[in-house]
């Protein structure tokens, strides 16, 4: 459990080591995003990086501060 640098994503695989209340910085693609329409704009965000998958919440202000890192490239 490491968390000398501030601007330093946690891996997912230290995630466990930290208490449920601590704020981290995490990291990875965005392999699966939801946005119901009942969450009242509240977004669900999987990311992987190489040691596993978190599930993220993101509450309407998290969402709108990083909105262009959820877009879907339909191309």
């Amino acid at each position: 459990m490491n968390n000398e640098c501030e601007d330093c994503a946690t891996p997912v695989m230290e995630l466990a080591q930290w208490p449920d209340v601590m704020r981290l910085r995490v990291g990875g693609v965005i392999i699966a995003r939801q946005r119901p329409p009942t969450a009242r704009g509240t977004a669900f965000v999987a990311l992987e990086d190489e040691g596993g998958v978190v599930n993220v919440i993101l509450r309407p202000e998290g969402s709108r501060r990083i909105a262009r890192c959820c877009v879907v490239d339909s191309s």
